[in-house]
């Protein structure tokens, strides 16, 4: 049996280098821990639904030239009801911004539930739309109605006098079993009528963890700059053929030279759900890996090289080979566990910050023990090549320059 004094006596004349290999083994438990829960909550979030028919869906964007004269609203009506007629689109709308685009310029606001300014304001992404905008998007009616002709309103002329709100907007507002339909909300000087809550989504710039609270309302601009067409396809498959077809109308109509883009919704999400971003995390994660794997591996075979004359020594003594293998990998075990300890309440203390900050999940005790046990094993492995090298050291080649 070994006895604890033995093992701790030789790490006590090595003090800075024990200092410096734990704290190193603690800064790698704390990063790779937390990079890899990180990587893992990127996945789930990449994988998720984004609350609307993505697949089925395209955005076109007609866009004047600097300068030009802007696009007529009644042009614009008439596009949609023109675009509906083409073959494979169930329904179009109107909508001032793209969907789930990172590139969007986001309009926000502030609700509140009394004529008291006083009280806290409950930010939210705003849009307008056209009746039908919400139906072709995919958000699904959880109470009440959705806009109608009735409802809408011009800019400059009047503001709506209605508004649809997302669950998770309407939960902020009243809390989570309060209903939201036929409540009056208050921004600035304006005042607004519930009429229906949608189904959550991502919204239109996506942030891990959080459904957009979005407030959509009843409006037309009469002349815009831009206007943006939503269309709802039969099937994915289609929607090529789709874009061709109002590509070709829209040349048509407008032969002063308007400018026009089209995308598929999903592909927009794909460019947003960059995985870039996983794969850096990820390379990041295995360069410390790897990094700390070389570092503890050559500071084991260097200690153990340096002490090869005592291991010498010992061996001359009577030690076996056995007993000199399993000294060395139980002060390499007494260095990696105060590592490890350290490190565990390091990944702790930086998932608190994450977790407060960027309201990313507490971090998983699945992903630390997996760390911690992985860090474990290499640390062990690194200094049993040269353990096994220092049990073979014969006393006399070892002594010989004493």
């Amino acid at each position: 049996m070994f006895s604890l004094p033995p093992i701790l006596k030789p790490l006590l004349r090595k003090k800075l280098t024990v200092a410096l290999l734990g704290l190193q083994i603690a800064l790698i438990t704390m990063l790779i821990s937390n990079l890899a829960h990180i990587l893992n909550e990127l996945d789930n979030y990449y994988k998720s639904p984004t609350g609307i028919d993505d697949k089925h869906l395209i955005c076109f964007t007609l866009r004047n030239p600097s300068g030009a004269k802007g696009i007529e609203l009644a042009d614009g009506l008439r596009d949609l009801e023109k675009i509906k007629a083409i073959p494979g689109v169930i329904d179009v709308a109107s909508i001032d911004a793209t969907p789930l685009d990172h590139e969007y310029n986001l309009k926000t606001g502030g609700f509140n539930t009394t004529l008291e300014q006083n009280n806290e304001r409950i930010a939210f992404v705003r849009s307008n739309v056209s009746p039908n905008a919400l139906d072709t998007l995919g958000l699904r009616l959880l109470a009440g109605r959705q806009f109608e002709n009735r409802d809408m309103t011009f800019t400059y002329k009047s503001h709506p006098q209605v508004t649809i709100i997302t669950q998770a907007l309407a939960r902020a507002l009243f809390g989570e079993n309060n209903n939201a339909i036929g409540k009056v909300v208050y921004e600035k000087d304006k005042q607004y009528e519930i009429i229906g809550v949608v189904s959550d989504w991502m919204g239109f710039s996506p942030q891990i963890y959080r459904s957009e609270s979005t407030a959509f309302f009843p409006e037309y601009n009469e002349t815009n700059n831009e206007f943006r067409y939503l269309i709802r396809t039969h099937s994915p498959e289609i929607r090529t053929a789709v874009i061709q077809a109002v590509e070709q109308y829209l040349m048509q109509q407008y032969p002063q030279g308007l400018i026009f883009y089209a995308d598929k919704l999903d592909t927009i999400v794909s460019k947003y759900m960059n995985r870039g971003t996983m794969a850096l995390v990820g390379l990041i994660t295995l360069v410390l890996a790897l990094a700390s794997i070389v570092a503890i591996a050559g500071q084991a075979y260097f200690s153990v090289h340096q002490r090869r004359k005592q291991l010498g020594v010992l061996r001359a003594l009577g030690a076996t080979r056995a007993k000199l293998v399993a000294q060395i990998l139980l002060e390499n075990a007494a260095i990696v566990s105060i590592g490890l300890i350290f490190g565990t309440a390091l990944a702790l203390l930086l998932s608190y910050f994450f977790y407060t900050t960027t309201e990313i999940v507490a971090l998983s005790p699945w992903f630390l023990l997996g760390t911690v046990s992985g860090i474990f094993a290499v640390c062990l492995l690194s200094a049993a090549i040269p353990a096994l090298q220092a049990g073979k050291i014969s006393p006399s080649l070892a002594t010989r320059t004493l």
